[in-house]
């Protein structure tokens, strides 16, 4: 009698190894797909960005004009100042 419930607890054992296992494959499978469709979204993410963004090439002129006009005016309010101590003396 016992071997037949022993038997037969291994069989249910089994059982719900296989469900335990196939839960298993399926999660793995579905986590592959995520992680699949976030790389992807990531790829297009960046392509995007690249759409979006300068690159350091693009903003070397802009930021030489940018300083350049800077100086010409700080020179120019630098001059004005001193001028005007000059002036009052």
């Amino acid at each position: 009698m016992e071997a037949i419930t022993e038997e037969k607890d291994q069989k249910i054992l089994m059982v719900i190894l296989q469900k335990d296992i196939e839960f298993i494959k399926e999660t793995v499978k579905d986590l592959r797909d995520y992680i699949h469709q976030v790389q992807e979204s990531n790829e297009n993410t960046k392509k995007e960005n690249n759409k979006r963004y300068v690159t350091q090439d693009q903003f070397k002129p802009v930021k030489s004009i940018v300083y350049g006009l800077t100086a010409i005016v700080l020179s120019t309010v630098f001059i004005a100042i001193l001028a005007s101590i000059i002036n009052k003396q």
